[in-house]
Order: structure tokens, then sequence, then C-alpha cells
């Protein structure tokens, strides 16, 4: 802990040690982080992880933490914290210009009293821009891709970059953003245009989630990517497999591509799920299915 003791020192942000990573990712679990930090602004983030490349020390970026689950041994590390200082926007004309750590689905209401199109598929996701850019979310056939015009990062040397949307060559589920890579700030370019019609649509989405997701329970999300012309969803269904459980970590009753959280799941009843649903669909489709959401931290074996 003398290391991260030098690093406090330099820190103008708040920090902390001994994090419980459960009361940071929406799915409710997680053990301890070494120390989580929330910088306080770009420069900042410049030099902190200037500072852990240099001295070798393992960090992850989180936003709302959704799409993340934890293990139960926690971080050996620094979590980078966004949902402070990098909690922020601003309108010019059709473009917004927000911070990592702004919630997606606030930015969905934002563009919609601006009269602003684009963002309205994003209503009701939990993640915060900076984790959408870095996996191009999306829904209901639209993606954050199709309105990002450019986005800051600092890379792991601490280097402060801009990269252009014609930089950045988006797959489905996926960003040409380094792993090692921060995002800090992006620009979206949005289309004008009525806000009956803008609100038509959102509603439209949010009800559809309303009824087809469990958001009355924790969870991180859609577990698995979409295998190539087939919903994920589908074959897990299709195979019986919902209720199907581990502890208190279940497949959701109401979409087969959830995993809840009842109440006092840890990652590894979720993480072995996973497995069974994953083993059960190969060995009955063939189908491989690839886990979207992202696994971090160590067992409590470990």
């Amino acid at each position: 802990m003398s290391l991260y003791n030098e690093l406090c020192t330099q820190i103008n942000g708040r920090w902390r040690k001994n994090v419980p990573m459960k009361n940071y990712t929406t799915m409710r679990v997680g053990g301890p982080a070494d120390l989580l930090i929330s910088p306080e602004s770009i420069e900042e983030v410049s030099m902190l992880i200037s500072w852990l490349t240099k001295n070798s020390v393992y960090h992850l970026v989180l936003g709302a933490g959704s799409n993340l689950i934890v293990r139960d041994g926690g971080i050996r590390g620094v979590v980078i914290s966004t949902r402070d200082s990098f909690n922020y926007f601003r309108i010019h004309e059709h473009t917004i210009v927000t911070g990592a750590g702004t919630s997606i689905a606030t930015l969905s209401a934002v563009a919609l009293r601006a009269e602003l199109s684009g963002l309205e598929f994003a209503g009701g996701i939990p993640g915060t821009i900076g984790g959408a850019v870095k996996i191009n979310a999306g829904a209901f056939d639209c993606s954050i891709s199709d309105v990002l015009q450019e986005v800051k990062i600092v890379d792991r040397m601490g280097i402060i970059r801009t990269k252009k949307k014609e930089e950045l060559s988006n797959r489905y589920r996926e960003s040409c953003i380094n792993e090692s890579d921060m995002i800090v700030e992006a620009e979206l370019t949005l289309i004008p245009e009525k806000k009956e019609e803008i609100n038509k649509k959102v509603l439209l989405f949010t009800n559809w989630r309303k009824s087809h997701q469990p958001m009355k329970l924790a969870s991180a999300g859609c577990v698995f990517k979409n295998p190539h012309g087939m919903h994920a969803g589908k074959l897990i269904d299709d195979l019986g497999l919902k209720g199907l459980r581990y502890g208190d970590a279940a497949v959701s009753d109401v979409h087969a591509n959830f995993i809840v959280n009842h109440g006092s799941a840890k990652a590894s009843d979720i993480l072995m799920l996973m497995d069974k649903v994953r083993e059960k669909v190969m060995n009955e489709t063939g189908i491989d299915l690839i886990p979207e959401v992202i696994v971090v931290g160590e067992d409590t074996n470990a």
C-alpha cells in the first residue's frame, strides 16, 4: 500500500481504499478494489495513467458499472471512476460534447428536450457514454457509432489524443479503441427533429424494455452477444433455460439473455450459470455464445 500512499498524495480528486465493487456495479457483485479514484480533470487522468503505467499497476476504468462482472476476490489495482467530474455535457446547435461519465439515458433525455434525434434507443440503458463508446453499445438496430463524431482519449502513456469518426471503424458491440485507452470525452452529432416525433420513438423503445427486460432485479444487461443473424435470448429460451438457477443467480424469466441477481448472488454464481448456459447452447445447437459482459478481477482463492 505504500505505493498507493505515494499516488494519493498527487491526486486532487477523491480516493478511497478497499472499496467493495458490488456497490459500484449494476449486478451488485464484486470484491474490494485496492483503490478507487475519482480524478478531477482530463489533465489529472493523464498524470494518473502515466503514473500507473510507469509503476506497472493494473487499472480499470469504471462508469456506471453496467455490462461488468467483478469477481469475488476483487481488484488488485486501481479503479478510475468517471461518474463525478466527467458527468457533464454541452450543446451547440445539433452537436453534444459530453464527458465519459455522463449517463447515456440522461443524454437521450437531454437530446429530446433539445429536439435532437439519434439517441432515442438509449432511453433506459444504464451505462455511461464512455462505456457505450467503448463497446459500441446499441439497441433496436441503432448504435452509438451512428452519432459519434470524435472521441477524446488518454492512452496508456498518459498522452491525450483525439480520434475522428473516420478513425473509428466500429463493429457490432466492438470499437477500435484500444483496451488500454481511457475515454474521457465524446462529441455526438444529432439530427434536428420535432420533439413530438422523438418522444414517440423514446416511448416505444422504453415501453418495449419495460415489458421485455427484467427492470426490477439487478443485472449487467445482456450477457451474450447475438450470433450473426440470430438472437442469443431466443436460443437460450428455446432450450427451456429461463429460470435456471445457481445460488441466487438466475436466467431471467422475462428475457433469457439476462442473468439476474435475486439478492445475494456472488460473482462465482453468475459465472457458473453463464458457463452452464453456454455449454448447453453449444451442445444442443453447435453455437458458441460469446460473452458481452466484461469479467474482471480475481477469484477468492487467487
